[in-house]
């Protein structure tokens, strides 16, 4: 199957952007020699439009699947509309092996908003990984379990571990994260915690929630 999307998006800054303007790349062309008093600053871009690939294959022990996706927001670049990969992975017998969201992440659990970039403050990455997934859909429980590509210099891989349970009235999810953070000869090992939930007020209202913590950076 063959999917994707065309898309535009208008930015209009009213004010004086942030810091953490990071939804384009217009920090990098100063309008202004005094980046303070910038303001009605306008961007129109297309460069969240997607496209992608995926399959699924019938075997005795379920579907061998993949997907290929790419967008052209390469973020950070002054140079928007260059081709980016998404994710690329195949998935078979609870192993995946490939490029997507970090096991870490609480996609579950996080709010359709209008920035592109999401919701601030959540986790929020994708990685190359190796993940092994075991579960009972009659229980309602998951257990997940991945070594995930580490920050630029670190010698060993990131190790998450999940825990998913769902009930008639919503879900629960707990994660852990260790990871290390390398900078020349000095090396130190950082901790994460996380933990989400959903709760169905009605029939079509989902209240949900999420709190993560992390020791040391992971982008």
């Amino acid at each position: 199957r063959f999917y994707g999307h065309a898309e535009a998006h208008w930015i209009q800054d009213l004010g004086k952007p942030g810091q953490s303007d990071y939804f384009t790349d217009l920090m990098t062309q100063p309008l202004a020699s005094d980046a303070s008093v910038r303001k009605g600053r306008s961007k129109l871009t297309a460069s969240t439009s997607r496209f992608g690939f995926e399959s699924a294959t019938p075997t005795g022990v379920g579907a061998f699947t993949t997907k290929v996706e790419a967008d052209f927001y390469s973020y950070g670049d002054s140079t928007r509309n260059r081709l980016r990969l998404r994710h690329a992975y195949g998935e078979y017998a609870g192993w995946l092996v490939g490029q997507t969201w970090s096991t870490f992440m609480d996609l579950d659990n996080l709010p359709e908003t209008v920035d592109f970039n999401g919701p601030i403050g959540s986790p929020f990455s994708r990685r190359m990984m190796i993940r092994y997934t075991y579960g009972d859909p009659k229980a309602g429980i998951k257990y997940t379990v991945a070594l995930e590509n580490p920050e630029d210099g670190a010698r060993m891989p990131n190790l998450v571990a999940r825990y998913d349970h769902s009930f008639d009235w919503g879900a629960i999810n707990v994660r852990a994260l260790w990871h290390e953070k390398r900078v020349g000869t000095e090396s130190r090992r950082g901790t994460g915690f996380g933990i989400g939930g959903s709760y169905k007020l009605t029939g079509d209202d989902l209240l949900m929630a999420q709190w993560a913590r992390v020791n040391g950076d992971y982008d």
